[in-house]
């Protein structure tokens, strides 16, 4: 569910940001630097800063209206 969720918003915004995606079990050092408490966690960066983080299942809408207020 959350997959596509993040792939309809990598199309939508594919002009204005890039996603991707990781797994936690082969990149511990991304798990150990930003704290993640659960699968799955999603992280928005702007400008290579972390401005947002959502821990869990997210509806589409709400990464939407979060990535629009963000850009």
């Amino acid at each position: 569910m959350m997959y596509a969720a993040l792939e309809s918003v990598a199309e939508k915004y594919a002009d204005k940001l890039d996603v991707y995606r990781i797994n936690s079990d082969d990149n511990l050092e991304s798990v150990e630097k930003y704290k993640v408490k659960g699968v799955p966690t999603t992280f928005l960066f702007v400008s290579g800063k972390l401005v947002e983080e959502f821990v869990g299942l997210v509806p589409k809408e709400e990464l939407e209206t979060t990535i629009d207020f963000n850009l």
